[in-house]
């Protein structure tokens, strides 16, 4: 196997794999939710700092924009 493809890679959290493997799907699924909203929050802020004149309606509109092209690239890789 070629080495250099896990040269950049992050370390993996043995703590937080063993805690995920220990709760429930639906648990699991809360989890990932929650993590999901929080992420698409965090776009939506950063959306807003780019483009402040924006109505709520138009910032929507730009955070599906990314929404999509971001699971455009995921079913790239």
């Amino acid at each position: 196997m070629d080495e250099s493809i896990w040269h950049d890679a992050e370390a993996v959290d043995l703590d937080a794999l063993r805690l995920s493997a220990s709760l429930s799907v639906s648990q699991r699924v809360a989890r990932w939710r929650a993590a999901r909203a929080f992420a698409v929050a965090l776009m939506r802020a950063r959306l807003q700092r780019c483009y402040p004149d924006l109505s709520e309606e138009q910032l929507g509109l730009k955070l599906l924009e990314e929404l999509a092209r971001a699971d455009h690239l995921d079913a790239l890789i």
